[in-house]
């Protein structure tokens, strides 16, 4: 019998992307879709539930018979529709009347402190916080419920995304620098989030197991996470690799937000 994955912020290509891997390596795919969404006819994998996040029924019967959650709900461009913290916290109640303990909720480098990031990373996440207050509130907001669920949770902390082909398992680490040009694919990335969905290297159960990440996953450049004794959630990295300077004229802080 195919174990169950429930994905919330599928409309979004990072969303796509896992709801494609987990397909074909035989997971069962349920998506949940706001009625105002769009994007997820492109997939050919799961099953779809439409409804809104006020809506429990709808929510249950996504998260119901689920051995994982992956939560990638957020605010987008021009962040107006602000709602992530709100439906997180329906999920969570949703999981814990399930029985679905395992949540991995995707939010962003940019968000929160973190030591990890370089001084221009830093910049631009005061920047972009100044721009848009609320989203990012609404962005911290998200994380503290996770962080105090009770759940056995990681949060990933992506840097820039792109769409390029995927090059390899990134790695994951505390201590891992953040810079403004880092970034990772969206098809690394989704491999790299179903593994740990599957296998669990970052439970709640160590400081993230830094120190650990190399000897589990060789040694590349972009992304952060963060697991549930982490506090304060400070996050555990990773980055894929870095670009060419003149990409710094095209950087979109949306896609770390």
């Amino acid at each position: 019998m195919a174990h169950k994955l429930a994905i919330f912020g599928i409309s979004g290509r990072t969303g796509c992307e896992l709801a494609e891997i987990a397909g074909m390596k035989g997971w069962e795919v349920c998506r949940f879709v706001r009625p105002t969404s769009t994007g997820e006819g492109a997939i050919v994998h799961g099953r779809i539930v439409r409804g809104n996040f006020e809506d429990f029924d709808r929510v249950v019967e996504t998260v119901a018979d689920s051995v994982a959650v992956y939560c990638l709900i957020g605010p987008r461009p021009p962040y107006t529709d602000v709602f992530g913290a709100k439906a997180t916290t329906a999920i969570i109640a949703t999981m814990k009347q399930t029985g679905c303990n395992r949540l991995v909720c995707q939010t962003g480098a940019m968000i929160g402190p973190a030591p990890n990031r370089s001084h221009p990373m830093e910049w631009m996440a005061r920047r972009f916080a100044r721009w848009h207050p609320q989203a990012i509130r609404d962005r911290e907001e998200q994380e503290q419920f996770v962080g105090t669920s009770g759940l056995d949770w990681t949060i990933v902390k992506p840097p820039r995304l792109t769409d390029s082909v995927p090059r390899g398992q990134p790695q994951a680490s505390a201590s891992l620098r953040i810079g403004l040009l880092s970034k990772i694919s969206r098809a690394d990335l989704a491999a790299f989030i179903l593994r740990e969905i599957h296998i669990g290297h970052f439970y709640a159960t160590t400081n993230l197991c830094e120190g650990r990440t190399p000897h589990m996953i060789p040694k590349h450049k972009g992304m952060s996470l963060r697991s549930r004794n982490d506090v304060p959630m400070s996050g555990l990295s990773i980055c894929r690799e870095r670009v060419d300077r003149n990409d710094f004229r095209r950087y979109i802080s949306k896609e770390a937000c």
